[in-house]
């Protein structure tokens, strides 16, 4: 497995982000097993219901920080936040992060809202408390096809350097997918990484501002 160690990026080379919502799942095994071979890393943005729930895929979530891959913070319920008080959107937030630190041993440094949204006070709340929203630049629309060959032919055809692609590992057809996309990404010259890493090397993130996409390599987030 790969660990921090053996981790060597160019920032100067194409990145793209891969992010898996709504697990953990037992699908996040193809992933992770296809990461591993190609030397790549994703970003799992997990549901704290699902990890008080599933103990028995904890093991699978700390096979992903093992392999140096970054499990995100996907709110409690999959809730609109939007329609939620501030204090609500807190608690989603919060009680997610503590659940993955007692599964993992480390809370999220990043959130993603359910459906991308960031109105009403999700915006401003996350910003109170230091995060910056994790859109997507691509959404494989993998939940509604269900269907392997879309989900890779979406992500082969929109592949951009500094991308973020939407897919959902609790659908089997995306784990298939991933299997093929991981190591054809890696082949054209892309480096796997996480959405923090991604961000480490293209500027950063600013909280309570969303994140799309990054630029490309020598360019400077605006």
């Amino acid at each position: 497995m790969m660990n921090s160690c053996d981790r060597i990026l160019d920032d100067n080379k194409p990145m793209i982000a891969l992010t898996f919502d709504d697990g953990p799942s037992i699908y996040d095994r193809f992933i992770l097993s296809a990461l591993e071979k190609a030397g790549g890393r994703a970003t799992f943005f997990v549901l704290g219901r699902k990890v008080n729930k599933s103990g028995r895929l904890n093991g699978i979530m700390k096979r992903m920080l093992e392999d140096g891959c970054e499990i995100g913070n996907h709110s409690w319920n999959h809730l609109h936040l939007d329609r939620l008080s501030a204090e609500e959107i807190r608690d989603e937030i919060i009680r997610t992060g503590n659940v993955i630190r007692q599964a993992v041993g480390q809370e999220p440094a990043l959130v993603r809202p359910p459906y991308g949204e960031t109105g009403g006070l999700v915006r401003p709340v996350l910003a109170e408390m230091g995060f910056a929203p994790v859109l997507w630049s691509v959404d494989t629309l993998d939940w509604k096809t269900k269907n392997a060959v879309n989900t890779l032919s979406v992500v082969l055809h929109n592949a951009e350097d500094g991308y973020i692609f939407l897919m959902h590992s609790i659908i089997r057809s995306t784990g298939l997918a991933a299997a093929l996309m991981i190591p054809e990404l890696t082949r054209r010259g892309f480096q796997l990484v996480t959405v923090s890493e991604l961000a480490r090397a293209r500027g950063g993130m600013t909280p309570g501002k969303e994140v799309i996409v990054f630029p490309p390599a020598g360019e400077k987030r605006k």
